[in-house]
């Protein structure tokens, strides 16, 4: 999970993955040098009488990164998301996923299930508004109503949905019904 942290003070960022990696830290003047992420967080919150954790926050999955997540997760994807012509196209990105997921499930593949679910998941709670809707009413929606009618599925795959998304399935079933 990439972080960003900034300060509105002079323009001057953070760019990092943990905080003991190096990272750069530079100014709108093009001034950047590459230091350990946290002595330099440290020292620059202290300098200027900042509380560090306030300045931190999480980047959000974007509409342009959702194929490419997708296709990281499920390499077997890679090819149909790549003829999809518009890079900001969620939802039929969440459909390739989503028919991928409900062959993999007919034909009890565990693991690409499994993969799938992880997919969706990374999607649902660490993409934008925008996304976690598709991946509600596309994925979510289509891959619970295929576990409730289907006799074939097995209750390991039965277990995962729910362990993985039972609070977005909960939603759904309880908006349903006024």
């Amino acid at each position: 999970m990439s972080k960003v942290i900034a300060c509105r003070d002079f323009g001057i960022y953070f760019r990092c993955m943990t905080a003991n990696e190096k990272v750069e830290i530079g100014n709108n003047d093009n001034s950047g040098l590459v230091v350990n992420a946290f002595p330099a967080l440290h020292s620059y919150s202290e300098s200027k009488n900042i509380n560090p954790y306030s300045l931190t926050y999480n980047i959000m999955i974007r509409e342009s990164e959702v194929r490419y997540r997708i296709g990281c997760e499920i390499p077997a994807l890679a090819f149909e998301l790549s003829c999809i012509k518009d890079n900001n196209d969620v939802y039929t990105a969440i459909d390739c996923l989503t028919d991928y997921t409900k062959t993999a499930i007919r034909e009890n593949r565990l693991n690409d299930v499994e993969g799938c679910f992880v997919a969706a998941y990374e999607l649902l709670h660490e993409g934008n508004r925008l996304i976690q809707l598709a991946v509600e009413n596309t994925f979510v929606f289509a891959i619970s109503r295929l576990l409730e009618v289907s006799l074939n599925t097995s209750q390991a795959v039965r277990a995962l949905f729910l362990n993985t998304f039972k609070e977005e399935y909960c939603k759904q079933i309880n908006s349903q019904h006024p």
